[in-house]
């Protein structure tokens, strides 16, 4: 009883934000109007509705701030008005007591701070929805940054999602446009995505997995992360010294600067094109450039994942696109598409009408990663469904074409991506065309090789002599016969049995010789015979024509 009413208490909150920032229309379609409070008047100034649900959001707590910033993923889902008001969200919120952090560092690490840490700085460095940062020193001398999850906070997201997942389940069953676009599907990746940023034990293992994949970019840093004093709600990494990009000090070196936006775009397509597994907000505030004037990458809570079929088609689609070929880039859009038959021809003539419109003098200066989110919204114009990760990266090489535009403005990514992609798959050719791909081909060919003369001379002469005969084998062949077979003896049965009722109607219309009822004996006969000859075919129907049962 205590969580149903919590949870009706949060209902009614939601309710009430929604109304209180004007947005009944939303607390109406989604189920939750019914909860909702006397609301305050609306503000005297008239805001416009991206405005309003990201104010909504912000008031809601950390739960809802996450889904503005998953939803800002989806250009593909959210109008573009609304979709710049949630790239403004704000994920700063008040620290919460030192001592409170101090318990959970305990707590989780199973020691005092006193033996853990010879310094562990009082004031936060960092004050986020989830979690906060507090520098902290190791008695051997090593500065770190440890990050503290914020008391209650799971509990509160847990209550959170429950109710997402209850209100993405009743839109579905409300709306048409909620169904077509897969609102509990989207729900659930966001739980999940929610629930991986919260696990900390995650952030540290993708953390390894980029810093060791980068490992050969030597302008570019991850920190180093501490395993033995991090915990699912503890993580301690390296700290870093320096400065945020989007906050550079003047006087910088030009040539350096532009060197760094290089490595780090082709880190970035080495991420998504060969390893697979890439950093999916690559913003300028995760971004630093340390005393050493290297890129310092961090706060990988959220990462996607490629396949390797997936990884070879965006190889193919970055390629497709910088060299104009507006059919090929549908046609691999379609190949991503899972196998459902929609109307194609609109979507590959708006596909090549996108693509050549990037085909100006400016093509130099285009963003791939803002192209990617127009073919996504393309694709959702036409019906044509595209896998999520394909909106994932849309929106990180966008990220992070912005990041190399902050370090270089004069920066081409377009070039940079052409570069390196055509060196990956000329590499990738050079390595099917081995010596040892190349030796185990001929053997496995050398049998067809030497036989191929005598099977050929062996077929002409035949072919010469008609002697040539072609079998034909069809499936199933024996049953689809006795099907027929079937078929045709019922037909047979039916009209025997027509036959037989219309001989008895018209021997009933003859009132001589001897009667049953008044009706002569021959004419009863018949109707009798027929009557049985039908019930008898109606049970031979319910028995033999019964569906088998499916096994569970």
């Amino acid at each position: 009883m205590p969580g149903l009413v919590a949870r009706w208490r949060r209902y009614s909150e939601i309710a009430t934000v929604l109304a209180k920032h004007g947005l009944h229309e939303l607390a109406a379609e989604s189920g939750l109007a019914r909860y909702a409070r006397p609301a305050p008047p609306p503000p005297a100034r008239a805001r416009l509705r991206g405005e309003q649900l990201r104010l909504a959001l912000e008031e809601l707590g950390p739960t809802f701030v996450k889904l503005g910033q998953f939803l800002s993923t989806r250009p593909d889902l959210v109008p573009k008005e609304v979709l710049q008001e949630l790239a403004l969200l704000q994920d700063e919120v008040p620290p919460f007591p030192y001592q409170e952090a101090v318990a959970i560092v305990e707590e989780e690490l199973g020691r005092s701070l006193e033996e853990l840490f010879s310094y562990f700085e009082r004031e936060p460095a960092a004050s986020a929805s989830l979690g906060q940062v507090h520098y902290a020193r190791l008695p051997g001398g090593e500065e770190l940054a440890v990050k503290v999850q914020r008391p209650g906070v799971r509990q509160v997201v847990e209550a959170d999602l429950a109710i997402i997942h209850r209100t993405a389940h009743f839109l579905e069953q409300h709306s048409r446009l909620a169904r077509s676009i897969d609102f509990v599907g989207i729900a659930e990746l966001f739980e999940h995505s929610l629930r991986d940023e919260m696990d900390y034990h995650q952030e540290e293992a993708n953390t390894i997995t980029i810093r060791g994949n980068l490992a050969d970019f030597a302008c570019l840093h991850i920190p180093r992360v501490y395993p033995e004093y991090s915990s699912s709600r503890v993580l301690t990494m390296e700290r870093i010294f320096g400065h945020k990009i989007a906050a550079l000090p003047p006087g910088l070196d030009p040539e350096r600067l532009h060197l760094l936006a290089r490595e780090f775009l082709k880190a970035y397509l080495k991420q998504v094109a060969v390893d697979g597994f890439f950093h999916s907000d690559p913003h300028p505030g995760n971004i630093w450039l340390d005393e050493e004037q290297r890129l310092v990458l961090m706060d990988f809570g959220m990462v996607s994942r490629l396949d390797e079929s997936d990884r070879e088609r965006f190889t193919r689609l970055l390629l497709a696109f910088a060299d104009g070929n507006g059919e090929r880039v549908a046609a691999i859009l379609l190949e991503m598409s899972p196998g459902e038959e929609v109307e194609t021809t609109q979507f590959k003539r708006d596909i090549s009408a996108l693509v050549a419109r990037y085909q100006t003098a400016a093509m130099e200066e285009a963003q791939f990663g803002r192209a990617v989110l127009e073919m996504t919204q393309a694709a959702y114009r036409n019906g044509v469904r595209l896998p999520t990760s394909t909106v994932m990266l849309g929106k990180a090489l966008l990220n992070a074409d912005s990041v190399a535009r902050l370090l270089d403005p004069q920066m081409r990514p377009v070039q940079v991506v052409r570069q390196y992609m055509e060196r990956l798959a000329m590499s990738r050719a050079r390595a099917t065309l081995s010596r040892t791909q190349l030796l185990r081909l001929a053997v496995e060919t050398s049998s067809l090789l030497t036989n191929l003369p005598a099977h050929i001379n062996l077929l002409a002469t035949k072919l010469s002599e008609d002697r040539v005969r072609f079998t034909v084998e069809i499936d199933r062949l024996a049953e689809l016969l006795t099907h027929l077979r079937k078929i045709a003896n019922r037909i047979t049965f039916g009209v025997v049995n027509g036959s037989i009722i219309i001989g008895s109607a018209l021997l009933a219309q003859i009132k001589a010789g001897p009667t049953i009822g008044g009706y002569p004996v021959l004419a009863t006969a018949g109707f009798a015979i027929a009557a049985l000859m039908g019930f008898y075919m109606l049970v031979d129907i319910l028995i033999t024509d019964r569906p088998p049962r499916r096994r569970r």
